[in-house]
């Protein structure tokens, strides 16, 4: 279903006019103009009231919507009996071609035409064909509208997404301009303090800043490196650089391409723990069509550390249908498989 916004409104008046133009035309005396006027106005009316009141349409809500409106319909019939038909059927057409998804309101729309041309024809003089090449012109214009619409949705998400992915790479590149300098520098005095520094202590407290820092530049790195990451190919090689920047040695073997994506949040939390709390030297990442695997050589389970992380991972994967597990033998492994 979709949801109306500010243009029900504007809908709305459309039809009114629409309405009161042929009201004016097929009206023969003032009694019966401005009683049509006030079942045309009433009809319209419980269009603008239900669809900005109800946020959230179904199916059920559209066809409630009708149901009310068909009492004015009849109000109008017995007023002007036969024409009325020919105005009210493009609103309830264009109002179900709006409201309903693409291929049900094709043919809800037909099966409307159909019914209101047939008893047009049935009941008056004029030929079926004359009805419905009328109501067939108006119901393709429509149609053409309500495909116009959807193109300039499209292109407005296609606008949004590309505004999206430019913020993300500005942000990205603010971050590592800024606090990657930073680190940087950070590290290198601690450095300069613990070559030059005759106390012990003061060696140490400089030792510990220099690997805090070469840390926190490695996960920098990958945090900037996830934000410009589209495909699963980056997602890795953004991993082995953030692991290899941290002082490990990554070795990847690839049996094929990792096809799912839900891999990435397993790839992204394992690295991260990998860099923050193993103190591992080495790391083996093992891909396949259906199956990731990362291992090293770190303190066991210092790498699940965060339990709830990894909970929230593999809840991930087991509702996609797959499975996963934390293993601790000789550091940890990870696995994650999914089919």
């Amino acid at each position: 279903m979709r949801d109306f916004n500010k243009t029900t409104m504007a809908f709305t008046v459309v039809w009114v006019m629409w309405g009161i133009i042929s009201v004016s035309y097929t009206g023969s005396t003032r009694g019966v103009f401005l009683p049509s006027l006030m079942a045309w106005l009433a009809f319209c009316g419980t269009h603008w009231v239900v669809f900005l009141l109800v946020k959230n349409l179904t199916t059920w809500v559209v066809a409630l919507v009708i149901a009310i409106q068909l009492i004015f319909a009849i109000i109008l019939w017995l007023l002007m009996p036969g024409p009325v038909l020919l105005f009210i059927t493009p609103y309830l057409i264009n109002m179900v071609v709006f409201t309903l998804p693409g291929l049900k309101a094709d043919l809800i729309s037909g099966i409307i035409l159909l019914l209101i041309a047939s008893g047009i024809s049935f009941i008056g003089d004029k030929p079926p064909i004359r009805i419905i090449s009328v109501l067939v012109v108006l119901t393709g214009y429509i149609l053409v509208s309500r495909v116009t619409v959807e193109l300039n949705e499209a292109n407005g998400k296609a606008l949004s997404k590309a505004h999206q992915e430019a913020d993300r790479e500005r942000i990205a590149r603010d971050i590592h301009d800024l606090l990657g300098q930073s680190l940087t520098v950070v590290a290198l005095k601690a450095q300069i303090i613990e070559r030059l520094s005759a106390d012990p202590h003061n060696k140490q407290q400089a030792a510990e800043i220099t690997a805090i820092s070469r840390q926190a530049i490695g996960e920098l790195r990958y945090t900037v490196a996830q934000l410009r990451c589209h495909t699963m190919d980056e997602e890795l090689e953004a991993a082995t650089q953030a692991l290899e920047a941290a002082g490990m040695k990554v070795t990847v073997h690839r049996n094929g391409e990792m096809r799912h994506r839900e891999f990435s949040w397993v790839l992204r939390k394992a690295v991260t723990n990998i860099i923050r709390y193993s103190q591992a030297t080495e790391c083996t990442i093992t891909m396949s069509n259906g199956g990731l695997q990362i291992s090293d050589n770190g303190i066991e389970g210092e790498t699940a550390h965060h339990d709830a992380e990894f909970a929230e991972v593999a809840q991930r994967i087991t509702q996609a249908g797959g499975s996963f597990r934390l293993e601790h033998m000789n550091g940890t492994t990870i696995t994650a498989e999914l089919r």
